[in-house]
């Protein structure tokens, strides 16, 4: 074996663990960017259930106004 095909396979070994590298390193952006995915998932999955909670409120408070106008005029009459 020459001293070409020596230092051929050197730098064909460090290409690859360069590459294995980088794939770990991109590997655990990739699980840090899943982990936010699921983190901000779980937070509007919260928010929509919030938004639900004040979407009924505000129907309660609608028929509580048209109740109280009702018994002012009620009152008004008598």
């Amino acid at each position: 074996m020459g001293l070409s095909e020596t230092i051929g396979i050197i730098v064909g070994g460090l290409t690859a663990i360069g590459i294995i590298f980088s794939l770990g390193v991109n590997w655990g952006k990739v699980t840090a960017l899943s982990d936010q995915l699921t983190a901000h998932s779980v937070r509007i999955k919260e928010a929509e259930e919030r938004l639900r909670l004040l979407e009924q409120a505000y129907a309660v408070l609608i028929e509580l106004k048209e109740l109280v106008k009702g018994l002012v005029k009620t009152s008004h009459e008598k």
